[in-house]
């Protein structure tokens, strides 16, 4: 039997003493695709779209980046798997307990909205950018049962092909804290 590969895998490194990452999200970025972010650890370039209108940083949220669910098709090949990875749905959740006049004007119109997204985790100071696919949102008006805190909660969501990863970067200094 011969191993027949479509693609050449890359080394797979096992860190001696790894660094993991702990999963703490406190801000987002909202990021129209004609933003002219060139490097996103330049806190420069960040200030300069947030300038033009075409980045929206909030602040003070709690949010989870949930495992993407695998889109699968029927292989059209008869030996193998009965099913075949195609893509990936992801969903990133955060809720808002800053509930105001103006948030709410702003998650009515984030429902409209398509373009890019970025979380960053106050644990590590890293900012995942995704960038390679249009993100949609679906922001819920704030609710909260009895004594408890009003808040929106908001759902980012896109799918990227099955080779494409989100990118990690060093957070740029000052824009999401």
């Amino acid at each position: 039997m011969s191993l027949i590969s479509c693609a050449d895998l890359p080394t797979h490194v096992v860190e001696e003493c790894p660094d993991y990452i702990i999963s703490r999200n406190s801000a987002v970025g909202i990021i129209y695709k004609d933003a002219n972010i060139a490097d996103y650890t330049a806190a420069g370039d960040w200030n300069a779209a947030i300038a033009a209108n075409s980045a929206v940083i909030v602040k003070g949220l709690a949010g989870v980046y949930e495992e993407p669910s695998d889109i699968q098709i029927e292989n059209p090949e008869d030996c193998g798997a009965d099913q075949i990875l195609i893509a990936f749905d992801h969903v990133f959740s955060f809720q808002d307990g800053n509930v105001s006049e103006f948030n709410s004007s702003f998650y009515e119109e984030l429902n409209k909205f398509k373009g890019y997204f970025c979380w960053y985790n106050c644990e590590e100071d890293k900012i995942f950018v995704v960038d390679t696919a249009t993100v949609t949102f679906v922001a819920k008006p704030a609710w909260g049962a009895r004594g408890e805190i009003l808040k929106y909660t908001v759902v980012a969501q896109w799918r990227e092909d099955r080779d494409v990863f989100y990118v990690i970067h060093d957070a740029p200094a000052g824009i999401f804290t």
